[in-house]
């Protein structure tokens, strides 16, 4: 009888009032109210609660199949934060940034994606530094698959796993920047310029330029850091995909370390003085690109290279003062140690693949070929000076210990690679893969040793040598892939038979 009532007192009012388009609806907890709708209606409600009562709340992990998926909503992070500052609040997740490496729960990290692409060339420090809090939605790991392991259906059995980013949609199809001036005492500073473009389908376009001396633990006028990265990942159509990225990077730091001591010994009180000047001077420069062309439904090209050049330039210079008693009359001994690596580096790579798929069943044929090298060069000046200035020598003066070495380490690698690959299928569920490839490998190292004492600089033989190692072999594989409702099964067998030779 009741719910006829106000049944009959709606349907009065819907017809008194037609134009009421709303109800708005406040909820009153306590003292407060909560307007959940502003549009202008008739029609006014107000509802009292006693309590409010919280039966659930958002998980920060949920795994589906082989994906674990992190809700970022469950995470505070500072405003303006970048993805860094991110994954340090998320339990389980690992970064080294001194050795460049990201691990969840002890699996390492090989990259960061962008809504499903690659970006920053899998550079998992300027990827992290490059992209803001602000546009991530949720937080994927998973193992990625190649576009050719898609195309084979054969895992190749390396694990590839990454953190894939969905960015928020408010963010998909914008323009956003960032402008950062950051100036405190001591003469810290921190400033930085950065703009980024991302697309749900997983077009991107991100550049920054910084400059600062916050990662420098010591002050100093001379000590920064500057980086220029971009990176862009662009579609023409739905055949080709392009993606590049490129990142330069100079750190200069210097630091300066007086150290004291007092030793109390039966003999009598000895007092030591040490300084520790050093200088680093490092520059990074890297570049990378990959092009993914679906010639035809059947047919994938894939070509990708990468390379870096980097020189650093590095100083040590340690003076150490021995006293009897605090006084530089009474000197015991006195030292120079002085330590300079100077240091040039490139390494580049280059890789090929092509895929045709015939027959209906799915089989298909693969060919790929892969170039790459490193060389380097590093010169080792090292000087130990030691005087005892209670020791006299032949002609009355302080006995001195000198010791001046240059070391010259160039070392040489080359490596390429070619094979040939057929993957059949047996039904949907599985597939075998067989191959036959060859490849050359050579290694090339020297120390030159001389010695800086003498004025000619004699060559010191005792501490040099030189060998080349050279590797010429024939691969056999042989892959199973099975992938059922219930069971993942994947293996293979590699058959390698090379033939070395040894020059040292």
């Amino acid at each position: 009888m009741i719910i006829k009532r106000i049944l009959l007192i709606f349907i009065i009012l819907l017809l008194l009032f037609p134009t009421a388009n709303a109800t708005i609806l406040n909820l009153v907890v306590g003292d407060t109210i909560y307007p959940t709708r502003k549009h202008v209606s008739s029609l006014h409600k107000t509802i009292e609660l006693d309590e409010v009562q919280v039966i659930g709340q958002r998980k920060l992990f949920s795994i589906r199949k082989d994906t674990t998926f992190i809700n970022t909503d469950c995470l505070r992070v500072r405003k303006g934060a970048n993805l860094e500052d991110l994954i340090r609040n998320i339990p389980g997740m690992e970064y080294d940034k001194a050795n460049r490496q990201l691990s969840f729960k002890g699996k390492s990290l090989n990259g960061v994606n962008i809504n499903g692409e690659t970006f920053m060339g899998n550079d998992i420090i300027a990827a992290l530094e490059n992209m803001p809090t602000d546009a991530v939605e949720l937080l994927k790991l998973y193992d990625m698959l190649s576009a050719l392991e898609k195309m084979t259906g054969v895992d190749d059995g390396a694990d590839n796993y990454v953190l894939d980013i969905k960015t928020k949609s408010t963010y998909n199809g914008s323009l956003t920047g960032t402008l950062t001036a950051e100036h405190g005492n001591r003469d810290r500073r921190r400033d930085e310029v950065q703009g980024n473009l991302f697309n749900a389908d997983g077009e991107n376009t991100s550049l920054t330029l910084r400059s600062d001396n916050l990662s420098n633990m010591n002050i100093g006028g001379n000590n920064f850091q500057n980086i220029l990265s971009g990176n862009i990942v662009k579609k023409f159509g739905k055949k080709i995909t392009l993606n590049a990225s490129l990142s330069l990077n100079a750190f200069h730091n210097g630091s300066e370390n007086h150290d004291y001591d007092e030793q109390y010994l039966s003999s009598g009180t000895k007092y030591r003085e040490s300084m520790l000047l050093s200088l680093s001077k490092n520059h990074s420069n890297a570049a990378n690109i990959n092009l993914q062309y679906n010639i035809d439904k059947k047919t994938l090209l894939n070509i990708s290279a990468n390379g870096n050049f980097g020189r650093s330039d590095n100083l040590t210079d340690n003076t150490t003062y021995l006293y009897e008693r605090n006084t530089a009359a009474d000197t015991l001994t006195s030292g120079t140690l002085r330590n300079n690596t100077k240091s040039n580096g490139k390494n580049y790579h280059v890789s090929a693949d092509l895929t045709r798929r015939i027959g209906k069943a799915g089989a298909s044929f693969t060919v790929k070929a892969t170039l790459g090298g490193n060389s380097n060069e590093t010169n080792n000046t090292s000087l130990s000076l030691t005087k005892f200035h209670h020791l006299r020598n032949a002609v009355g003066g302080d006995s001195l210990l000198l010791r001046n070495l240059c070391q010259q380490l160039p070392t040489l690698r080359n490596e390429s690679r070619i094979s040939l690959q057929y993957t059949h299928p047996f039904g949907k569920q599985l597939k075998l893969q067989t191959g036959y490839g060859l490849h050359h490998e050579e290694d090339r190292n020297t120390s030159n040793t001389y010695d800086y004492t003498i004025p000619n600089r004699p060559y010191i033989d005792s501490l040099s040598y030189e060998n080349t190692l050279s590797i010429c072999g024939q691969e056999l594989t042989l892959r199973m892939d099975y992938k059922g409702k219930q069971w993942k099964i994947n293996s293979g067998i590699d058959v390698d038979h090379p033939t070395l030779n040894y020059e040292g």
